[in-house]
């Protein structure tokens, strides 16, 4: 029961922090679509070759999602051994020749630490009031807490999952592995999902089980 009552506030989290994903890449490729220009021009794949990497850099954008996402809850992604970025800092090095990859910035801005914060908050929120809202009528004061706190394990599972699933190789040599640290981001997003999903669960469930006015005052009555 707990763990069926989980999954719609987890699901709702989730979408929250992929929702701020695909924001935070959108400004990417804005403000780096000189860069991926610049790519495709030095690549010169011709009328048809345009067209295929254009195929393939769609087929990628999911895990360009989650890579963004990585970057977004802290400990970023790695392209390559001399290659890394995430909310602190970026280590530029060579990399591939595949346009996408053009929106890598030479120096991380303040404010996306800043987003990724306000983000696990808001996913956060957002699992304690779904898990308040779906809560059964009769239930003792803790269970919508404890929901959340599962809810929490729930994301940051599946942000691993899929964290793993959006890592491998992409070329030889240094670009023999490039992704994700899996266990390390689902642990950031589910801890952070946990914390504050159960403790707006606990805030939203105060007013519900404080004795009201008319409660204090046959209490203080008696």
């Amino acid at each position: 029961d707990w763990l069926r009552g989980s999954a719609a506030p987890a699901a709702g989290a989730l979408a929250t922090l992929l929702a701020a994903a695909a924001a935070l890449m959108t400004v990417a490729l804005i403000g780096g679509f000189s860069s991926v220009t610049s790519l495709v021009e030095q690549i010169d794949p011709g009328a048809a070759g345009l067209v295929a990497l254009g195929m393939l850099s769609l087929v990628y954008v999911p895990t360009l999602l989650l890579w963004t996402l990585a970057v977004l809850v802290g400990p970023g992604v790695s392209l390559g051994s001399q290659v890394s970025v995430s909310a602190r800092d970026v280590q530029v090095g060579p990399l591939p020749g595949f346009p996408p990859l053009g929106v890598v910035p030479e120096a991380m801005p303040t404010w996306v630490g800043v987003l990724g914060v306000v983000a696990l908050l808001a996913a956060g929120v957002v699992a304690g009031v779904l898990v308040r809202r779906r809560e059964p009528a009769g239930a003792p004061w803790w269970r919508a807490p404890v929901v959340a706190a599962v809810a929490g394990v729930l994301v940051g599972l599946g942000v691993s999952t899929m964290m793993w699933v959006a890592s491998g190789g992409m070329g030889p040599g240094d670009l023999a592995w490039a992704g994700a640290r899996a266990g390390e981001t689902g642990l950031v997003a589910g801890g952070a999902v946990m914390l504050t999903g159960a403790a707006t669960a606990a805030v939203t469930g105060w007013r519900r089980y404080r004795p009201s006015r008319d409660d204090r005052e046959s209490l203080s009555a008696s």
